[in-house]
């Protein structure tokens, strides 16, 4: 009897309310869309459709949410049933392996753990010089090349950057010396599997055509680079204050139990791509912004000229620059570094009248939340006192 109930209060949910469908590609749906322009298509979708709309992904039925509540329910309160085992986290283990990006469960648990420490207040103090003097060779070289009105690739220098400092923090080396390699090939591994989630069929992931052949080569590379490292790390335990050798040393306080081989690996890709590429393009679009916006810059400079007084900034700063945080945060609202995030659902799941059934694929996209009308005045506007 209840389980009569319970199905015909599903059916009649599913009956109550059906998710528009953009309209989209006979054969791909609207992977097509997503591959090329998915930030426009959805924000449109968005504009048109409301705060839900169905997508289809060749044979696949997904779900765009956009709504603040919709992120909570999925990752708060209802996270259980919205899993890691979406399309894009499956694509991402790839590269990443079972890092903290892409695993979950208990298995998460003990990797935050372990990595946890190495977060600490005093460790990322220590990190903060190693960031101010790579910044500060970088702006150097800005001023000569302004002497001479050459022109400096914003995204590349960035990337750069970026490279450099999460090699120095993260393994205790400087990459720069193979930056165009490792970069190059971070950049590759990156486009491709962007490419290969918004892409319908996995079977042209196992023809050896030049693009696959690249890809391996590249992850290869990869590899090879951060196995390296980790072998000579382990030749001399202990003597390095860099994230690397604290996830070498940590030790679970329940189990006793330290990371493998395989495990580091897997940790050192994902904080290698999420403290690389993630960052350097909200860096980049934050300098587009204040490119556009010559008031805000000039009070940035103000800002850093009344706190600074010409000398390098340390952690302790950070605080004292308010105007610059709020110009950060106003400028990852407008173009956040990940535009989305996806999830699988476990099993049937009820969304207030919106039915979800088991296996679903469920995409959030902050890029068009941070854009709603309903909670944002002149949601496309930089607004940098918001």
């Amino acid at each position: 009897m209840l389980r009569s109930m319970q199905a015909r209060e599903m059916t009649a949910a599913r009956q109550r309310f059906q998710p528009p469908i953009p309209p989209g590609n006979f054969l791909l749906g609207h992977a097509q869309h997503l591959l090329h322009h998915a930030t426009d298509f959805l924000l449109e979708a968005h504009h048109k459709y409301g705060d839900i709309v169905q997508l289809k992904l060749g044979p696949r039925t997904a779900f765009a949410l956009f709504h603040p509540e919709h992120v909570y329910q999925v990752l708060v309160k209802r996270r259980e049933n919205f899993t890691k085992q979406a399309r894009g986290y499956q694509k991402l283990r790839r590269i990443v392996g079972n890092g903290l990006v892409t695993s979950e469960g208990e298995f998460w648990l003990r990797q935050r753990r372990l990595a946890q420490p190495a977060f600490a207040p005093q460790r990322l103090a220590g990190f903060a010089s190693t960031m101010v003097t790579a910044t500060d060779e970088v702006t150097r070289a800005w001023h000569a090349s302004a002497k001479t009105n050459q022109q400096v690739n914003i995204a590349a220098q960035m990337m750069h950057l970026t490279l450099r400092i999460v090699g120095e923090t993260l393994l205790g080396t400087d990459v720069t010396g193979e930056a165009h390699d490792v970069g190059a090939c971070l950049t590759l591994v990156l486009e491709e599997t962007s490419r290969r989630i918004h892409t319908p069929w996995d079977f042209q992931e196992k023809i050896p055509t030049p693009t696959n052949r690249r890809f391996d080569q590249a992850l290869a590379r990869l590899d090879q680079a951060v196995h390296r490292i980790i072998t000579e790390r382990r030749k001399q335990p202990g003597t390095g204050d860099d994230l690397l050798s604290l996830l070498m040393a940590a030790r679970d306080d329940e189990t006793g139990q330290q990371m493998t081989d395989q495990q580091l690996r897997d940790e050192v890709m994902t904080f290698f791509l999420a403290g690389h590429e993630t960052t350097a393009v909200a860096l980049t679009w934050t300098w587009y912004l204040l490119s556009k916006h010559v008031d805000v810059r000039r009070r940035v400079e103000e800002e850093a000229d009344r706190v600074l007084g010409g000398r390098l900034p340390t952690i302790d700063d950070v605080p004292k620059l308010a105007y610059t945080k709020l110009v950060v945060q106003e400028s990852m609202r407008l173009y956040p570094p990940v535009w989305g995030i996806a999830r699988l659902t476990a099993k049937d799941e009820q969304l207030g009248d919106l039915f979800i059934p088991a296996r679903s694929p469920v995409l959030l996209v902050q890029y068009v939340t941070h854009r709603h009308a309903e909670f944002w005045a002149n949601p496309e506007g930089f607004e940098s006192e918001r």
